[in-house]
C-alpha cells in the first residue's frame, strides 16, 4: 500500500485519521441547548514490533450557548472557547525493554501540551449541562469497564515519563450575566510537571511541577480590579535509592514566589509576600 495513508510492511502499522469540524449538539427533551465544536482532529497510530505511538492534536473549541436568554455581554454566551488556535496536543508512546538500542530506561511516556481553556459559567445553560449529564448516568457501566481495564494496563506499566504543560485554565463568572456586564475572572495559573529517572548510581529520580501566574480580577464597563496577583509554586521532588553506604532518601524543595492581594475600591488594603526557598529533607 502506499506510505501515503497507510502502510504495512514488516509487523508495521501506521494509521493516520483526520476529520474536520466534528460538531456535537446538546439536547433537553428534544430541545438543543448547546453546541460543541471542534475545528479538527488529526490521530495518528503507529505500532511496530513491540511498541506502540499514538499521536492526537485536537484544534480550536468552541462550545455555545443555543438557548434563546440574552445576556448583557455577547461573550457570556461562549460557554468554553481557547485562547490560541489549538486546544491540546497529546502523545502516548510505549518502548520496547528488549531492545537496548533504543530503550530510554523507562517503559512508556505521556507528553501533553494544551492551550488556555476559558469557562463562563452562567446559571442557565450550567443547569441545562447538569441535567444532561444525569441523562448520561446510565453509561455508567461502560465507564466503569472502560475504567477497570485502564487500571488494568496501568499497573502493568512499570516506569512511565511524562511531561506536561497546561496553560493557565480561565473561569469567568458573571455577576448576573443577564443584565449586569461585571463579572469575577479567575486564571487558575499555569501548570507544568515533568519527571525523569536515574542514569547512574549517585543520581536520583526526579519531579519538578510547578504552578504559576494565578491572577484574580474583577472586570466590567468600569475597568479592571486587581485582586489577586502573581502567584508562583514550584516544587521539586528527588528520589535517591538505597546503596551499600546510605539508605534510601527522598528530598523535597518548595519555592513559593512572590504574590499581592489587592481590595476593593473602597478601602484597598494590599498584602505583598515574599518567601525565600523552603527545602525539606526525609531519610
Amino acid at each position: 500500500m502506499s506510505a501515503g495513508s497507510s502502510t504495512i510492511a514488516l509487523g508495521n502499522l501506521d494509521r493516520t485519521l483526520n476529520d474536520a469540524t466534528p460538531t456535537v449538539s446538546l439536547l433537553n427533551d428534544f430541545e438543543q441547548f448547546a453546541t460543541l465544536r471542534l475545528a479538527s482532529a488529526d490521530v495518528a497510530l503507529l505500532l511496530r514490533a513491540g511498541t506502540m505511538r499514538l499521536s492526537t492534536t485536537l484544534g480550536k473549541l468552541t462550545f455555545v450557548d443555543d438557548t434563546a436568554a440574552k445576556t448583557a455581554d455577547p461573550s457570556f454566551k461562549q460557554l468554553l472557547t481557547i485562547e490560541g488556535d489549538e486546544l491540546a496536543d497529546f502523545s502516548y508512546e510505549t518502548f520496547n525493554p528488549e531492545d537496548e538500542a533504543t530503550f530510554p530506561g523507562y517503559n512508556s511516556s505521556i507528553k501533553l501540551r494544551t492551550g488556555s481553556l476559558v469557562f463562563t459559567l452562567m446559571e442557565g445553560p450550567l443547569k441545562q449541562i447538569m441535567v444532561f449529564l444525569a441523562d448520561l448516568s446510565r453509561l455508567k457501566a461502560v465507564y466503569d469497564r472502560a475504567s477497570e481495564a485502564a487500571m488494568q494496563r496501568a499497573s502493568e506499566v512499570t516506569r512511565m515519563h511524562y511531561d506536561v504543560l497546561i496553560k493557565t485554565p480561565i473561569v469567568v463568572l458573571p455577576q448576573d450575566g443577564l443584565n449586569v456586564k461585571e463579572r469575577l475572572v479567575l486564571r487558575l495559573g499555569q501548570v507544568n510537571a515533568k519527571n525523569s529517572f536515574s542514569r547512574g548510581e549517585n543520581s536520583p529520580d526526579s519531579i519538578v511541577a510547578s504552578l504559576s501566574g494565578v491572577n484574580v480580577t474583577t472586570e466590567g464597563p468600569y475597568g479592571v480590579l486587581q485582586i489577586l496577583d502573581k502567584v508562583d509554586l514550584s516544587i521539586n521532588v528527588e528520589d535517591y535509592a538505597a546503596s551499600a553506604g546510605a539508605p534510601k532518601a527522598q528530598k523535597v524543595s518548595l519555592r513559593q514566589g512572590s504574590f499581592t492581594v489587592s481590595g476593593d475600591r473602597s478601602y484597598s488594603p494590599s498584602l505583598r509576600y515574599t518567601d525565600s526557598p523552603t527545602r525539606f529533607v526525609w531519610l
